[in-house]
């Protein structure tokens, strides 16, 4: 009996041993799924950014450098603001910007219209969209020339001087 009591205490110990190793290889398995995790989450933040780096540079920068050159001075982010409460702009496949409405290509005239600066013309022009005083006009001066504002026409009369104004001495 004496025997069969001591392979018993000696089964329970080799159990408890088993046990403890057990117990230390899950703590190192769950301290390097830990690390993992923070190391995955370090990742993803930098992926994130890099991310928003490159549409910041491939399709935020371009759309405004379009905005700027068609919209007049200090107007661009509200032309951005109603184009786009209007429209979506898609990048198609072939990396160009295209105006879409109801998830469908808008088409003035049976061609799709581009997000550049003729595209926003085209719009305002032939598509009716009421964007005229925020857009520049074609620079041309003189003989008739429209001036460099589309739609926005000036309704004060030029200042005269009194008639019976006097300078210089009596």
């Amino acid at each position: 009996m004496s025997e069969s009591v001591e392979q018993l205490q000696s089964e329970i110990e080799k159990l408890r041993d088993k046990n403890a190793q057990l117990i230390n290889e899950k703590r190192k398995i769950r301290d390097e799924r830990d690390s993992l995790q923070e190391q995955l989450q370090t990742i993803t933040t930098e992926r994130d950014a890099a991310q928003a780096e490159v549409k910041r540079i491939t399709i935020d920068l371009p759309r405004a450098e379009v905005l700027e050159a068609v919209a007049v001075d200090g107007m661009s982010e509200v032309l951005r603001r109603e184009l786009e409460h209007h429209f979506d702009i898609v990048r198609t496949d072939d990396g160009k910007d295209v105006f879409h409405k109801d998830g469908q290509p808008v088409e003035v005239e049976g061609k799709g219209v581009e997000f550049s600066a003729d595209g926003i013309r085209v719009l305002y022009e032939k598509a009716g969209l009421k964007i005229g005083a925020m857009l520049k006009g074609s620079g041309a001066t003189g003989g008739g020339a429209m001036g460099t504002v589309i739609g926005v026409r000036s309704t004060e009369s030029k200042k005269t001087q009194p008639q019976n104004a006097h300078f210089g001495l009596k």
